[in-house]
């Protein structure tokens, strides 16, 4: 399990599609408008587009874009994508908002639990996939194994 969580209760999911190219296989959703941001590059030609999760059209038509980032935000209200506002700058204050991050304490591995133990007063230093790489130890040295008193 990862150590890192999203509450349920406090996140919601927008979507961004990027570089979106349609033609007669993948049709663009007709209610759908793309993002209005000229400063906005992404990669390659083609128009982009941020949606809430649950407004995703279904279909092929994701099938057309270079990219689909997914990414947590605040939990917000509803949101009328159709409206010209939103595709204009409304996404903006969405992606603006503050999200609550959890830290599951029982997914920790065993050597980090050792580590920052009474005894060791060291911290857990892990690789992004969450596995133990060294015990980061108060007097500035990182040892290999799980404790600084070593």
């Amino acid at each position: 399990g990862s150590l890192l969580y999203f509450p349920d209760s406090t996140v919601d999911y927008l979507i961004l599609f990027i570089g979106c190219i349609f033609n007669s296989t993948f049709h663009q959703p007709s209610y759908i408008r793309p993002i209005s941001c000229e400063s906005f590059a992404g990669p390659g030609p083609g128009l982009s587009f941020v949606l809430p999760d649950d407004a995703v059209p279904a279909g092929n038509w994701v099938q057309a874009c270079s990219q689909v980032i997914q990414l947590p935000v605040h939990k917000y209200g509803e949101i009328n994508v159709t409206h010209p506002g939103w595709a204009n700058s409304g996404y903006a204050s969405v992606l603006r908002q503050e999200f609550q991050l959890g830290w599951n304490e029982s997914g920790k591995p065993p050597a980090c639990i050792q580590c920052e133990g009474s005894n060791s007063k060291g911290r857990c230093g892990h690789s992004r996939t969450g596995d133990f790489i060294g015990c980061l130890c108060p007097d500035g040295r990182v040892h290999s194994d799980d404790n600084c008193d070593k």
